[in-house]
């Protein structure tokens, strides 16, 4: 969970631990020193890496970028330094905002950020063999084609799968959907192309298309059909807030996606989703949160209100002063209320959603390795309940703590676990989600066969029948979470 708040500390010094200093009242210094003392008495995450010693190797790192400028040393300087540090942890939940990033967050967090020139809303990948794995591609950086032209990753095909549609986009109103294969647009082919060059350079001829509202035909293969979809569309502002959104298929199944939940609004709009979704007496809800990044704890909860009339409680115990200070989550059912509060019922936040729903009918889950923080809440929560079977592969594995943004002089912040999350018997919450049924290659399998077997195992187990069989499911390996840099930055997707 990433919780917007800052801290009262910003204007503290470090302590001893981070050695003697040569430039004492520099910005540089006085901006490690800050990241270092949090780090230092505020951490309470699971790595094991010594925080003295940690905090001495870069001090002397910073002595050294400093040596020349001395007490002019400056944010910028030392910023990277900072990153480097708290990236040593290896914990997802502890890393270094700088201030654009840390403002663009606190904006997006609003929902009501648009975009800076017109866009159609949808986000995609390819797919490539890196290192004997397969990864999804993104865009094409100078890193990612030198890749290319030393024969280190090689393309399995230049058609794109769809990975996200942005609520209320044009691509959404057009009828882009999760999983359709991009083959092309105004029918010229990807894999009409020989080389990755001239691919990515009609690829990228794409944007100043869509920027300047030019009317595209979009060229997609859908379902395990691959029955050809040809879609006309133009670019506009779009709201670039990730809400969820929903499409319900031939079969009237409700497929609904949450790609995070850092927006304040994103579980009243699940809620509408799910009305809208009874009201059409659908078969299922799919609920894919693969790829879904964290976000507030609070609109996980009361999202998975509209699924669960009695989700658990969870438990929030910090570093000290547990007794006094561990805060607990809850969901009132009667007044559709998510309420944070002390142990002895002091109410310390509330929100609740309006025009609530409850469904009870068949649900299934479908999860990934992108699954982290507020997502496993609440998948942690479903599983523990037996509400829905879980399908897809094991999550991130940071669902045991949540984070704490602490200020910083320079505008940007450290972002680290403070609590550790415990269920309200006391038992520790799982720091990752193991998926009832595993799909190990689901989403290369969607791509290549236009099968989502994700999909068919949960209707398969909640009894719902199929139409056929689902195709047999190759061992595709996967990225380890701490992989190497070149390969985390290729799994990003590209956005339109």
């Amino acid at each position: 969970m990433k919780r917007m708040l800052f801290s009262l500390l910003a204007a503290l010094a470090c302590s001893s631990a981070a050695g003697a200093q040569k430039f004492i009242g520099s910005p540089a210094q006085d901006l490690f020193d800050q990241a270092s003392f949090f780090l230092e008495t505020q951490y309470f995450g699971p790595s094991q890496v010594n925080m003295l010693s940690l905090i001495a190797k870069y001090q002397l790192e910073v002595d050294k970028a400093c040596e020349t400028t001395q007490l002019k040393c400056t944010y910028e300087t030392v910023e990277p330094l900072v990153a480097a540090m708290m990236d040593e942890l290896q914990d997802l939940h502890a890393f270094y905002m700088s201030p654009a990033i840390l403002a663009a967050e606190n904006q997006q967090s609003t929902g009501t950020v648009t975009s800076p020139a017109p866009r159609m809303g949808f986000s995609h990948g390819a797919f490539a063999e890196y290192q004997k794995q397969t990864v999804t591609v993104g865009g094409f950086s100078p890193a990612l084609l030198d890749l290319v032209a030393k024969g280190e990753l090689k393309f399995l095909s230049f058609d794109r799968l769809i990975l996200n549609v942005v609520s209320g986009s044009p691509a959404e109103k057009a009828g882009f959907r999760y999983g359709d294969r991009w083959i092309g647009y105004n029918n010229t082919r990807f894999s009409s192309f020989s080389n990755v060059t001239d691919y990515a350079t009609f690829l990228a001829a794409l944007t100043p298309k869509i920027q300047a509202r030019e009317k595209v035909v979009f060229n997609f293969l859908r379902g395990a059909n691959k029955t050809p979809v040809n879609i006309e569309a133009s670019g506009d502002i779009i709201n670039t807030a990730p809400f969820p959104t929903m499409f319900i298929d031939e079969n009237n199944i409700a497929n609904i996606q949450i790609t995070d939940f850092l927006v304040n609004g994103v579980a009243q709009q699940f809620h509408a989703l799910v009305k809208t979704a009874m009201d059409k007496n659908v078969k299922a809800i799919m609920l894919n949160l693969r790829g879904s990044r964290g976000g507030y704890a609070s609109e996980s909860l009361m999202s998975l209100g509209a699924l669960m009339d009695n989700p658990d409680t969870i438990r929030f115990v910090p570093r000290y002063n547990a007794v006094q200070n561990t805060n607990e989550e809850v969901w009132l059912k009667n007044t559709a209320t998510y309420v944070v509060r002390k142990l002895d019922g002091t109410e310390l936040y509330s929100s609740s959603i309006k025009n609530p729903v409850l469904y009870k009918g068949a649900l299934g889950l479908l999860v990934d390795g992108g699954c982290a923080s507020a997502c496993e809440y609440l998948v942690s929560r479903v599983q523990r309940a037996k509400r829905a079977p879980i399908v897809g592969l094991p999550t991130t594995g940071i669902g045991n703590t949540n984070t704490f943004r602490f200020a910083l002089a320079n505008g940007g912040a450290a972002s680290m676990p403070t609590v550790r999350t415990f269920w309200s018997d006391g038992t520790p919450m799982p720091s990752n989600i193991t998926p009832d049924f595993q799909t190990p290659d689901a989403e290369y399998t969607l791509f290549s066969t236009g099968r989502d077997v994700g999909v068919e195992k949960v209707l398969e187990t909640l009894g719902i029948k199929l139409s056929s069989q689902p195709n047999s499911m190759m061992q595709t390996p996967q990225l380890p979470t701490w992989g190497a840099y070149q390969a985390r930055i290729l799994r990003q997707p590209t956005s339109n």
